[in-house]
């Protein structure tokens, strides 16, 4: 038993030589390594994944969220500046309870402007490579069924990608521009679709949590009963009366 630990040691100090010569092969130079030779190596390796998960980040939100977010927000999301909101503190933590099964794979977070919704989705949208899309959007797409031609044909296929999308994100409920009949309508296919605990929904809107259960039809808020929590945010959150910590945190 001493000896394999002996062998395993000396197994172990030569791979440590050779990545030293590999480290000091790279830079050009012959010979092993200093430890400051492969400390900067080691830091120019971490500096690359930083700029390329940066990178990264700033391409899903220029795919996702063009134009919504204001210049500070999206550096603080592109540089992983976590603000400190208690909007984008829930809705980190609901998603990776969430991931992990242990909350609901929707959550419906709503209430007044201003207080960081949209900046949280971001952020979670930009973890996650997810896809992010306004509640009109997503009307409007699921109008496409009663339609014909290429562009409907197109409308209706991007829809079903949101609804089969691992992560999704849906902004400004209650500002769609469509019939009551069409907003229940769409709205209720996503409920319906997005139940799964393998898929992952945060719905977002101006409005009331009662406003909120006035989108849904009486088979959507069954279904949301199951599988949703809804949270009425506002700057004055009483903690105490708004969150149920055995659901989210």
């Amino acid at each position: 038993m001493g000896d394999a630990i002996v062998n395993g040691s000396a197994t172990l100090e030569r791979l440590a030589v050779r990545a030293a010569e590999l480290v000091r092969g790279s830079t050009g130079l012959a010979g092993p390594a200093s430890d400051a030779e492969i400390a900067a190596y080691d830091f120019r390796m971490w500096d690359q994944q930083q700029r390329a998960r940066r990178e990264r980040r700033s391409a899903v939100l220029d795919r996702e969220l063009p134009g919504e977010l204001s210049r500070d927000g999206r550096r603080a999301v592109v540089h992983e500046i976590q603000p400190h909101t208690l909007a984008c503190d829930l809705v980190l933590s609901w998603a990776s309870r969430a991931a992990a099964g242990a909350a609901p794979p929707a959550l419906a977070m709503v209430g007044e402007r201003g207080i960081g919704k949209t900046v949280a989705a971001a952020w979670w949208i930009a973890d996650t490579d997810g896809r992010y899309v306004l509640s009109t959007e997503v009307v409007r797409l699921w109008r496409a069924k009663d339609s014909f031609g290429r562009e409907a044909a197109a409308d209706r296929q991007r829809f079903e990608s949101l609804k089969r999308s691992r992560v999704l994100a849906i902004d400004e409920v209650g500002g769609e521009r469509h019939e009551r009949a069409d907003v229940l309508g769409a709205i209720e296919e996503i409920v319906n679709a997005r139940q799964s605990e393998r898929t992952r929904t945060l719905w977002l809107g101006n409005i009331t949590a009662g406003q909120w259960r006035d989108r849904l039809t009486s088979r959507a808020a069954s279904r949301w009963d199951e599988v949703g929590f809804t949270l009425e945010m506002s700057s004055r959150l009483d903690m105490r009366r708004h969150v149920r910590p055995s659901r989210l945190r």
